[in-house]
C-alpha cells in the first residue's frame, strides 16, 4: 500500500437516537488503497457509520482524523473526504451523461448559456473511457442499462478524487460478468491510492475483493479481520453467531405427492424429454448461470409463456395459461429482486401481503379490516419483518425484509407450489437464515419449493436434490449428499467433469 499514514481513522463514534444507541464506541481504520469491507445485518449499524463518515450525521463521541489529522465534522463534505456511492442511483434519466457528471461541480444548476458543452463532453469522455463507456457522454442517463448507469455513479464519484470511495451495495442489479467487471474497475484505484469501503451483503463478493474486514453487530465493532484469516463459514458466524451449516441442521421428510409435474419438457444426453415434478415435503435446487436459461423455465411454469405439454397442479390438469390461473391453482414465484417486481413500494406492507388475498377477508366486496390486521399482524410476527407498522411503506424496507413480505403474502394465500428465483441476492446473512428457515417452514409443512438460485452454497444447504439445466437440457440430477466439487465442475460446464448419470424416464 501506498503510504504510512491512514487517509481515515474513525476513533470512539457513538450515535445516539433518543434512548437507541446506533453506534456505540466504533472505531475504524482505513489503510491507503485497500478495498475494506463493511458487513453486518441489516440495522447493525453500517449505514449510519458511512453517514457520520460523509459528514451527514453528527455523532454524540468520538473523532475522525483524515491524514493523521482530527478534521471538524462540519468540514468533512467541504474537504470531500469521502465520495459514495448509493445504492439506488443519485442520476438524472432526462440529463446526459455528461451534464450528470458535472451537476455537482456547477452547483446543481446546468445553465447551458455559461456552459462550455464541447469541452465538457471531452472531458466527459476522458474520464469514462477507463470504465468502458467511451462515447456514451452525449447519452441520456435513462438509455443506458443498469450496469452502465452504476459505472456513471462511480466515474462520478471517483471524479471528485476523494481519497475514499464508498460503495453501497453496487452489485445489487448488476449479474455476475458485470460485477466481476466493477471489481476489476474498483482494483484499478488501489495503485492510484483510492481506499475503497465496499458495503454489500453476498459473502463471495466480499471474500473474493476485500483486502481487510470489519464487522458489525448491534451498533458496535465485531472484529476486524484480514481477508487471508478468515472463510465464509467463519465470517458468517461472526455476522450472526452461527454458520449457515448449523443454521440448517434439520431432518426433512421424505419426499410426498407430487404437487406439480410437466409433461416432456427438459431434453437429455440420450435423445429423450423428461417432465419435472415437484413433490410435497422437497426443496428442488436449479443453479442459475449462463446458459442456463432458467428465466424462461419459470416463466413457463408461472403461464407467462406456455408449456410444450401438459401441466397437473395437486392433480389437477392446467388448460389455461396466464399468471393469474398458476396463481389461482396454487403456483406462485418470489422474484430475486423485490423492490422491482414482488412488492409495490407506495403500497404499505399491510396492502401488499392483502393483494392477492382481499376475497379471503371480505364479505359481499367489502375487506373486514379486522380480521385482516390480524391475520397481517401475524404473519409479520411469524416471519419476524421488520416494519414500524403494518401501514409502512414496502418500499422503506430493506432488502431482506421486502422479501419476507413477498414469501408472505403467498404464504397467506396457501399457496402449494412456490418458486423462488435467486432469493437471497440482495439480502444480508440474518435475512438469508430467516428465509432458509422460511423454506424448511413451508416444506415440513407440505408445500413444495424449486429454488432457482445462482449460489451454490446456498443449494448445498437448502435443496433436497438439484438439477443441472443448460438451455433446457439436463445435464445431471443430484440427490443429498451431494459433491459440491462435481456440481460446481458441471455448472461450469467442464468438459472433464463426469456426469452424474440422467434417467431416461418421463419424469425426474
Amino acid at each position: 500500500m501506498n503510504g504510512a499514514v491512514e487517509p481515515v481513522r474513525l476513533e470512539g463514534i457513538t450515535v445516539r437516537f433518543g434512548q437507541f444507541t446506533a453506534l456505540d464506541a466504533v472505531s475504524l481504520s482505513i489503510r491507503r488503497g485497500e478495498v475494506h469491507a463493511l458487513v453486518g445485518e441489516n440495522g447493525a449499524g453500517k449505514s449510519t457509520l458511512m453517514k457520520v463518515l460523509a459528514g451527514l450525521l453528527r455523532p454524540a463521541e468520538g473523532r475522525i482524523l483524515v491524514e493523521g489529522r482530527p478534521v471538524e465534522f462540519r468540514k468533512l463534505q467541504s474537504q470531500h473526504v469521502v465520495s459514495m456511492v448509493h445504492q439506488h442511483f443519485q442520476l438524472v434519466d432526462t440529463m446526459t451523461v455528461a451534464e450528470n457528471l458535472f451537476l455537482a461541480s456547477t452547483g446543481g444548476s446546468l445553465a447551458t448559456w455559461l456552459l462550455d458543452r464541447k469541452a465538457m463532453a471531452r472531458r466527459a469522455d476522458e474520464m469514462l473511457e477507463r470504465f468502458g463507456l467511451t462515447g456514451k457522454a452525449g447519452l441520456k442517463v435513462r438509455e443506458l442499462s443498469i450496469a452502465e448507469r452504476q459505472l456513471v455513479e462511480i466515474a462520478k464519484a471517483t471524479s471528485r478524487k476523494a481519497p475514499v470511495l464508498v460503495l453501497d451495495e453496487p452489485t445489487a442489479s448488476l449479474d455476475h460478468q458485470e460485477a466481476d467487471r466493477l471489481f476489476e474497475l474498483v482494483r484499478g484505484l488501489q495503485p492510484e491510492g483510492v481506499s475503497t469501503i465496499l458495503i454489500a451483503h453476498s459473502m463471495e463478493e466480499v471474500l473474493s475483493v476485500a483486502d481487510r474486514i470489519t464487522v458489525l453487530r448491534g451498533g458496535r465493532v465485531i472484529e476486524t479481520v484480514e481477508r487471508r484469516d478468515v472463510d465464509r463459514d467463519r465470517l458468517v458466524a461472526l455476522i450472526v453467531g452461527r454458520t449457515l451449516s448449523e443454521a440448517q441442521a434439520h431432518e426433512r421428510a421424505e419426499p410426498g405427492r407430487s404437487l406439480l409435474e410437466t409433461g416432456p419438457l427438459l431434453a437429455t444426453d440420450h435423445g429423450h424429454h423428461v417432465g419435472l415434478v415437484l413433490r410435497a415435503h422437497q426443496v428442488t435446487g436449479i443453479p442459475t448461470h449462463v446458459g442456463a436459461n432458467t428465466e424462461l423455465l419459470l416463466d413457463q411454469l408461472t403461464g407467462v409463456n406456455p408449456l410444450p405439454g401438459a401441466l397437473r397442479v395437486n392433480g389437477i390438469t392446467q388448460r389455461r395459461v396466464g399468471l393469474p390461473h398458476r396463481v389461482r391453482a396454487g403456483v406462485v414465484l418470489v422474484p430475486g429482486d423485490a423492490l422491482q417486481e414482488g412488492v409495490v413500494p407506495r403500497m404499505s406492507v399491510f396492502e401488499n401481503l392483502l393483494l392477492p388475498n382481499a376475497r379471503l377477508f371480505s364479505r359481499w366486496g367489502v375487506l373486514r379490516r379486522g380480521p385482516a390486521l390480524r391475520a397481517v399482524a401475524d404473519m409479520m410476527e411469524r416471519l419476524d419483518i421488520r416494519a414500524a407498522s403494518p401501514l409502512m411503506k414496502a418500499g422503506d424496507l430493506s432488502g431482506g425484509n421486502r422479501q419476507k413480505v413477498v414469501i408472505g403474502k403467498w404464504l397467506l394465500s396457501g399457496a402449494k407450489v412456490l418458486l423462488l428465483n435467486d432469493p437471497t441476492k440482495a439480502v444480508d446473512v440474518g435475512a438469508r437464515l430467516q428465509i432458509y428457515k422460511l423454506i424448511d417452514e413451508v416444506v415440513t409443512a407440505g408445500a413444495t419449493v424449486l429454488l432457482v438460485s445462482s449460489d451454490i452454497d446456498e443449494l448445498m444447504l437448502t435443496a433436497d436434490r438439484v438439477l443441472v439445466v443448460q438451455q433446457h437440457r439436463l445435464v445431471a440430477v443430484h440427490q443429498r449428499p451431494i459433491s459440491k466439487e462435481l456440481l460446481m465442475a458441471q455448472v461450469a460446464g467442464s468438459r472433464s467433469s463426469r456426469r452424474a448419470p440422467v434417467r431416461a424416464t418421463q419424469q425426474t
